[in-house]
């Protein structure tokens, strides 16, 4: 995103997943090495903030092991990169012995 203001560059975006696909078993996917861990892609609608550049934007999102996300985006001709990761990750063990504490209970 050349065409932003310098203070502007790295700020939240709000994306939407308009449509795609993600594969949770590991077993499905693609056999290659670095496609292995391609869980999903999807196309998004994207919204940011930014002085000098378009507010919204399309792009693809690609989701690494049903983890992290990173996607590139088209903002009238100015490019975006995002990078996200899935917090609930840190605590699924948490959550997963509380259903299980409560389903027993």
């Amino acid at each position: 995103m050349g065409g932003a203001e310098s203070f502007t560059k790295n700020e939240i975006v709000i994306y939407l997943e308009a449509i795609g696909f993600n594969v949770w078993n590991e077993k499905d996917r693609l056999d290659l090495p670095v496609l292995k861990h391609i869980s999903g892609v999807s196309l998004a609608a994207v919204a940011s903030d930014r002085i000098g550049v378009d507010n919204i934007g399309a792009g693809l999102v690609f989701t690494i092991n049903n983890s992290y996300q990173f996607g590139v985006s088209s903002y009238g001709g100015d490019v975006g990169i995002m990078l996200s990761v899935n917090f609930m990750d840190m605590f699924r063990e948490n959550y997963i012995n509380s259903v299980k504490a409560l389903k027993s209970f």
